[in-house]
């Protein structure tokens, strides 16, 4: 898979980060690592009823995709996978819309989906943990936008810490359960480095993985250096601000 030499890296890089908090998150890069993470999506999708078959809870998309796992105690807790195919590929969401203008181009977006926390360790901390290892990841890709679908409790939580733009698009996804999901989209290099979204939401979020992202200059590579330099700044006074 063409972003697995740079798994190690990365790895390295957020583990520092989370080393602290007692979690740890990277891309599942063995065999055994990636069934762990889907064997805990697939316990976490049926305790909430959104997969209600015996089967394991994996699908063709997950062979070729980065999977993003947050480990506690050398335990999965969270994971969530990003998919990075070519334009004329089949993508996940094909079954249910219609790519139209009112989506960014197939070239430069990624799809994320199976975002998921165990529920009595859905703090704030594994949020954000998790959230980081996505963006780094999706950075990994050099796509500029994500693609993904939610349910109505969600739709806050993406319009807030994501500058998320729904298209109107409604599907039922028939590997999630019963419930509507609403389509959505965002320029997430743009929001990391707090564009699009309050000050304070970034300030929960975004500054690490942002910097990690214009030090490695693989983050907002279509903008002139000077830019990522100031962005960098940016980004490390808010490391510096993220316990407000």
């Amino acid at each position: 898979y063409k972003y697995r030499g740079n798994i190690m890296e990365m790895d390295r890089v957020i583990s520092q980060n989370y080393f602290q908090s007692g979690l740890r998150v990277s891309i599942a890069s063995t065999p055994t690592e990636k069934k762990q993470l889907i064997s805990i999506r697939t316990e976490i999708y049926r305790q909430v009823g959104k997969h209600i078959t015996q089967n394991i809870m994996s699908d063709i998309f997950d062979e070729n995709a980065l999977l993003v796992g947050v480990w506690k105690n050398d335990k999965p807790i969270a994971s969530a996978r990003i998919i990075s195919l070519n334009p004329d590929d089949e993508w996940e969401h094909d079954r249910f819309i219609k790519w139209d203008k009112t989506l960014p181009d197939r070239t430069e977006t990624a799809e994320v989906s199976r975002f998921c926390i165990i529920y009595h360790e859905r703090s704030w901390n594994t949020i954000k943990a998790l959230c980081f290892g996505i963006s780094l990841a999706i950075v990994k890709t050099k796509r500029r936008y994500l693609l993904a679908c939610c349910t109505d409790e969600l739709v806050p939580f993406y319009k807030i810490f994501f500058g998320a733009k729904f298209t109107g698009h409604s599907i039922l996804h028939s590997d999630l359960g019963p419930k509507i999901h609403h389509m959505f989209f965002c320029d997430y290099q743009l929001g990391m480095v707090g564009n699009e979204i309050s000050i304070w939401a970034w300030l929960s979020l975004w500054p690490r993985p942002a910097y990690v992202g214009l030090k490695d200059k693989v983050f907002l590579f279509w903008i002139p250096e000077w830019r990522r330099k100031l962005f960098m700044i940016k980004c490390l006074i808010g490391v510096l601000g993220e316990p407000i």
